[in-house]
């Protein structure tokens, strides 16, 4: 009855005026009519009594829609003059933020892929583009249009908040230096830019720069506790474990942000079965008012609790809920790995390494590869190679197993031209990441799937297998809330069982091959 009276006096207005205030009026009480056609029709009024342009009533109307977080209503409007012949950039651009928004990241790509096409070099089109392509693990092509995002505007925040979470999913640790080295750091940053910044800051180590950029947020009477919970962890990694805690539990009392702090907590065995706060998280996931708390952490973090207590048959049971909620109930195949393994046993038996990438690798850094099922020791081996002085720590390296799933999801022809020249990147990578060091440890487990490729590429690099008791294992990945879409068999305890026979197959498939080279 309310719209139906704005409605009404809108439309009054339009009949006593033809400017363009009272026009705007209307635009944003049809906003919300729910007929479109109907909705088209007085837009359509406003255009002609204003000399305005149609579409841009018909987007100021869609956008009303957007920002009341109608999205369905929002896409409803702009479909309808899309499939009437109103093309317009902005009209697509605008139905791909609504279907990201509404869980639809394919049909998202379908429209942002139509509005670039009318404006190739927009950075906000671009940038949501890398969004949608995130939302189905897509990384490689996330990166590739987060980053012409930034290119084309690098004074966007927007984009620079996307551009480093693309970085951060790609794990490139030496553009995500590069690119942090680019960013100006002024007062006009919001804050959600500089917890993105720090973010990125703490996962390269660079703690002190997380406190100074953060610092003004964090040291309030009422901090910002996103900013905190950066801080905490930071505190955490560099020892100062007792105000790293203070801060958690500070977090964990406001309930903001607590499925994560409850998680740090628990992991940081801060938490016991049974007090204050291990009473506060059961309460969160048995309240189905609570659905946002309830999360995977929150279950996580309770089992933790309760196997430290030696309660296992309940921690398992919240292991198990726990690992349903991050699969969201979805039992993953095996076969895409078997299917990638089969390709790639094919691309080695086709290479043709007569220009062996060993005339390029003098004087480069020269990789050993730690490979193995996660949780089986990898992390602990690289930290005994590298404290040798000429040995440099690179982490899980995530360089091939990008590289390789775009290779392979793409369906064209490996040449042996266009694997030398990866071989190639790669060794460029590694030495920027190292500063030139002689030899670089890569301790990415799911590098055991290429071994053959990168011995060919590599003929003087080593592999080291880390094996560790299989059950240990198993358990260890179950228990550790791996991400559903980088592991999706850590998510289910026979899967995991079954990805690890899966994994000796491949070995000692290998190790018949390359029986020399793997230790």
């Amino acid at each position: 009855m309310l719209l139906d009276s704005s409605i009404k006096k809108a439309e009054k207005l339009l009949k006593l005026a033809s400017y363009v205030d009272s026009a705007e009026v209307l635009a944003n009480v049809m906003a919300h009519y729910p007929d479109n056609i109907r909705a088209g029709q007085i837009l359509e009024k406003i255009a002609k009594n204003t000399g305005a342009s149609f579409k841009t009533y018909v987007l100021d109307a869609a956008l009303n829609r957007f920002y009341d977080s109608d999205f369905h209503s929002c896409l409803a409007l702009l479909s309808y003059y899309v499939e009437n012949g109103a093309v317009d950039a902005r009209f697509f651009h605008v139905m791909g933020k609504c279907l990201i928004q509404l869980g639809k990241p394919e049909d998202a790509i379908l429209q942002l892929s139509k509005a670039i096409e009318y404006v190739p070099n927009n950075a906000q089109m671009l940038s949501d583009l890398g969004i949608a392509y995130a939302a189905i693990g897509e990384h490689d092509l996330e990166l590739k249009y987060s980053k012409a995002a930034f290119e084309a505007d690098p004074s966007s925040e927007a984009v620079i908040q996307n551009f480093l979470n693309a970085l951060l999913d790609a794990e490139d640790k030496v553009s995500l230096t590069n690119t942090l080295n680019t960013i100006n750091i002024t007062t006009k940053h919001s804050i959600r830019s500089l917890i993105v910044i720090a973010s990125a800051h703490r996962y390269l180590g660079n703690h002190a720069k997380v406190k100074e950029l953060l610092k003004d947020l964090t040291t309030l009477n009422l901090p910002n506790l996103e900013a905190l919970l950066e801080v905490a962890k930071s505190n955490w990694a560099t020892g100062r474990k007792t105000e790293a805690a203070n801060q958690i539990k500070y977090i964990m009392n406001t309930g903001h942000k607590f499925g994560s702090a409850s998680f740090h907590a628990a992991n940081w065995k801060l938490i016991e079965k049974g007090d204050r706060f291990f009473q506060m998280m059961e309460d969160i996931i048995k309240d189905p008012s609570n659905d946002e708390y309830g999360s995977a952490s929150i279950r996580f973090g309770l089992a933790y609790a309760l196997e430290q207590s030696g309660d296992y048959k309940s921690a398992f049971e919240y292991y198990l809920d726990a690992n349903k909620k991050l699969s969201g109930g979805e039992v993953p195949s095996l076969q895409k790995y078997e299917d990638d393994f089969v390709n790639i046993q094919k691309i080695v038996e086709r290479f043709d390494n007569s220009q062996q990438a060993s005339e390029t690798l003098a004087g480069e850094s020269r990789p050993i590869f730690i490979v193995g099922m996660p949780r089986s020791g990898t992390s602990l081996t690289e930290q005994i190679l590298s404290s040798h002085s000429l040995v440099f720590g690179g982490d899980e390296i995530s360089f091939w197993s990008r590289k390789m799933t775009v290779l392979l999801r793409s369906g064209q022809e490996c040449t042996s031209e266009h694997l030398i020249k990866t071989g190639t990147d790669y060794l460029t990578y590694i030495r920027t990441l190292s500063d030139n060091s002689a030899v670089v440890t890569d301790k990415m487990p799911i590098n055991f799937m290429y071994i053959g490729l990168l011995h060919k590429l590599f003929p003087n690099a080593r592999f080291i297998n880390l094996k560790r008791n299989r059950e240990a294992v198993c358990w260890s990945i179950f228990t550790s809330r791996f991400g559903f879409k980088g592991h999706p068999y850590s998510c289910d305890l026979n899967l995991v069982q079954k990805f690890y026979a899966f994994y000796e197959k491949v070995m000692e498939h290998w190790r018949c091959e390359y029986r020399e080279y793997i230790y």
